[in-house]
């Protein structure tokens, strides 16, 4: 029973550790793929961190960018 909790561990910790980097990845490539959002992204992020003392974390970042992605998207169809 110790040495199946053990892999279930390892399991879970693999599953992580892909999650973590496919999260990583998706930002780099956001980083190349949309800069001036990027950018946007980074002044608010400072701003906020400034105003309320909080801080933004790389998940929170990502959500920013496809919602300011979507909003500069839908502008761009709209006209």
């Amino acid at each position: 029973m110790k040495d199946f909790l053990h892999i279930l561990d390892i399991l879970a910790l693999e599953s992580f550790l892909r999650n973590k980097m496919m999260s990583f990845l998706k930002m780099i490539l956001s980083l190349i793929e949309y800069p001036k959002t990027t950018k946007c992204v980074e002044m608010i992020k400072e701003y906020i961190e400034y105003r309320f003392q909080v801080e933004i974390s790389n998940a929170e970042k990502g959500y920013l960018m496809i919602h300011i992605n979507n909003i500069l998207r839908n502008k761009i169809v709209t006209k």
